[in-house]
């Protein structure tokens, strides 16, 4: 899902009825730290969750607070903590969420803002010389014949039914798939978000099948609406010309229309 929507990396806890530890004490401390975590009370979280840690050496615990540690910006602490829980007998798909925590954390901290960039001089534009106005010949008197064609008649481009459907349906697939991409993008926060590695697993999978729906729906809206543009621009309009004449011998008028 990450490569199909990039998303901000916003961390928070899950329910204290999934708490690991066993013990009343140190259960109470993980609960009382997640709470602390959903109210952005970091600081908090993290040391409660430490206390926690300390009556009961559980994995689940040290992720929490390693993520705490993280979201409060203290990523050196981080680093410390998700290599200490490297060191567990993890299943490789948990230690592989780990690890990719790690090397964020690492990442941040080893990371250097770019260099700014100075914009290129722009040149004005040169003025163009002005040419001198050619006033046009007189036009010899006497009778003449000229024809005087009139604006042709056609129908307005957007009553063409066939195009209007198009663009409709595709505006619609638009909608549609961008409400499934942002409901994936809410799965993948709420998957960076676990604490629990089950939780972390079923929102990575929520995530994939809505960010999956999504895109397909909002390309399939895209080729509609470029079908419906490609229609109204390519179509030959249905059109009448009026044509009228007068000379010294008489006149006339002409009507040329497609049926």
């Amino acid at each position: 899902m990450k490569r199909i929507v990039a998303t901000a990396i916003v961390v928070a806890l899950c329910s204290p009825v999934h708490a690991a530890p066993k013990g009343a004490a140190a259960k109470a401390a993980f609960e009382r730290g997640v709470a602390a975590y959903q109210k952005g009370s970091f600081d908090t979280a993290s040391e409660q969750l430490a206390t926690s840690f300390g009556l009961e050496a559980d994995p689940d615990t040290l992720y929490a607070w390693a993520q705490a540690e993280r979201q409060r910006g203290k990523c050196d602490k981080a680093i410390e903590l998700f290599e200490k829980l490297l060191a567990y007998e993890l299943p490789e798909a948990n230690a592989k969420v780990v690890r990719e925590k790690l090397a964020e954390c690492k990442a941040m901290i080893g990371g250097q803002s770019a260099q700014p960039v100075e914009p290129a001089p722009v040149k004005p534009a040169e003025p163009k010389p002005v040419e001198p106005a050619v006033e046009p010949a007189p036009e010899p008197a006497g009778p003449r014949s000229e024809p005087t064609p009139t604006s042709p008649e056609r129908r307005a481009w957007w009553k063409d039914p066939v195009g209007g459907v198009l663009v409709g349906a595709g505006v619609v697939g638009l909608g549609v798939g961008s409400y499934f991409l942002l409901s994936a993008r809410s799965a993948d926060r709420d998957a960076e978000a676990a604490t629990s590695y089950v939780d972390f697993e079923e929102h990575s999978q929520l995530a994939e099948s809505r960010g999956r729906t999504g895109m397909i729906t909002t390309l399939a809206g895209a080729a509609l609406v470029g079908a419906g543009v490609v229609w109204y621009v390519t179509r030959e309009p249905e059109r009448s010309t009026v044509s009228a004449w007068l000379s010294s011998e008489g006149g006339g008028v002409v009507a040329r229309a497609r049926f």
